[in-house]
């Protein structure tokens, strides 16, 4: 099993208490009453410390770093295969165990990763958790090279993801109801932006909804040209009404979810969000007003990544 690392907590994203998307996730569970074990500690996503303690045996000294799953699968078939994202014996902090609510915790030196130095704490933290999952549901949403991506929702996750996206010459088209969200996307790029439900102003190659909302996938489906992809980022979704099978997923187009990531995901991530000069726009809460983050996000107009620092680096 993975060594243990004794970390001192500097920051965490408050998609780690608050939704990687925009509302979704944590604060859509706490808000639906989602029966859950440790609701009151409830902290999902990444958070950023500093090493405190190594144990001896690790032969890398790890600067700052992350951790999401608690006990990532170690069955040799999944786990070299890449696939242990979707391991049923997954646990993740926040859900199956104390979140991140802490000035101390230990994580599993596995899915602990050196950070480029280039971000402090406070701009690495979103990288963490809505980083990596957003660049996980961008590489299942098979966008081709010089394509057109739709976004459904943006928030934390998805303003990073348009960032990727972006630099590498795609045409990236936001839905989202939230004026100043709008606002935002066109300042960093973004060919176009319209409401949640809208039809796409062009064909999309390949789409992600953060939100946790399935009334809308059947637009987003609609949205794709044949053989399109559309990706759904959240851990949590109301249910997705029926669909007409000729108008919304016919012509061979694909609907898949996501589920977690894997250490392959946050390297890759990592190395090109240090690579293509991303950074997220963060706004900054001590870990007290954390209640008034959760309203902020939950309200569904934001600009960027909420963060919750916990200590001073």
């Amino acid at each position: 099993s993975f060594y243990k690392i004794l970390l001192r907590m500097s920051a965490m994203q408050s998609a780690s208490v608050l939704p990687a998307s925009e509302c979704a996730n944590a604060s859509s569970v706490f808000a639906n009453i989602v029966t859950m074990p440790f609701l009151y500690v409830i902290s999902f996503g990444g958070f950023l410390s500093s090493v405190f303690a190594l144990c001896p045996y690790i032969a890398d000294v790890v600067c700052r770093v992350f951790d999401f799953v608690l006990n990532p699968c170690l069955n040799v078939v999944v786990y070299v295969s890449n696939y242990f994202a979707n391991c049923p014996h997954s646990l993740y902090t926040g859900w199956d165990h104390d979140g991140g609510y802490a000035e101390y915790v230990t994580v599993p030196e596995g899915f602990a990763y050196r950070l480029p130095e280039k971000f402090d704490s406070l701009e690495a933290a979103p990288l963490l958790c809505a980083g990596i999952i957003g660049y996980r549901a961008f590489e299942r949403a098979n966008v081709p090279a010089g394509g057109r991506l739709g976004l459904y929702g943006f928030g934390g996750s998805a303003h990073i993801t348009a960032q990727i996206a972006l630099a590498q010459g795609i045409e990236v088209h936001v839905f989202t109801r939230g004026e100043d969200a709008k606002k935002f996307a066109l300042e960093l790029g973004c060919a176009s932006v319209q409401g949640s439900y809208d039809p796409a102003p062009v064909p999309l190659d390949s789409s992600i909804i953060f939100a946790p909302v399935g009334d809308m996938v059947l637009p987003a489906l609609a949205s794709l040209v044949p053989g399109g992809t559309l990706a759904l980022a959240g851990i949590h979704m109301t249910d997705i009404p029926t669909m007409n099978y000729q108008k919304e997923i016919f012509h061979e187009k694909t609907l898949t979810s996501v589920e977690s990531n894997t250490r392959r995901d946050g390297e890759e991530f990592l190395t090109l969000a240090d690579r293509l000069n991303i950074h997220p726009e963060v706004h900054e809460y001590p870990l007290a007003k954390a209640d008034e983050a959760l309203r902020y996000v939950k309200h569904g107009d934001i600009k960027g990544a909420c963060v919750l620092r916990v200590s001073e680096d």
